[in-house]
């Protein structure tokens, strides 16, 4: 005598992720009539190896190379231009090693105190 088993059932326990044999279990039947009977939860496949070489040529034909934003040291610049600039960088570089230097001898005074 052939029992008569609810498929749907079935399917909605595995589309929950239910294991066939727990399903197959429950229902008191074969295993091979869960898998034969059922299908494996669908799922979106990601993009294929030929999509992805695809968008990646799309992309490379998009693609613009950064421009140098920085305007310090500019190709159309001319050496005196340069020069001013540097210079000014090395201003600010002593400025900031003189204060270093006092805070230095600052700390060494106030140690010696303590």
């Amino acid at each position: 005598m052939t029992k008569n088993l609810d498929y749907a059932e079935m399917q909605k326990e595995r589309d929950s992720g239910i294991p066939v044999s727990e399903i197959a279990k429950k229902h008191d039947c074969n295993v091979a009539s869960v898998y034969n009977n059922t299908k494996k939860k669908v799922t979106v496949k990601k993009p294929g190896r030929l999509s992805s070489l695809a968008d990646a040529a799309r992309a490379r034909e998009e693609f613009h190379p950064k421009r140098n934003t920085r305007e310090s040291f500019s190709k159309n610049g001319t050496i005196s231009e340069l020069l001013v600039k540097l210079r000014a960088r090395r201003a600010a570089i002593d400025e900031a090693i003189t204060a270093i230097e006092m805070a230095e001898q600052v700390l060494a005074k106030s140690e010696e105190l303590a």
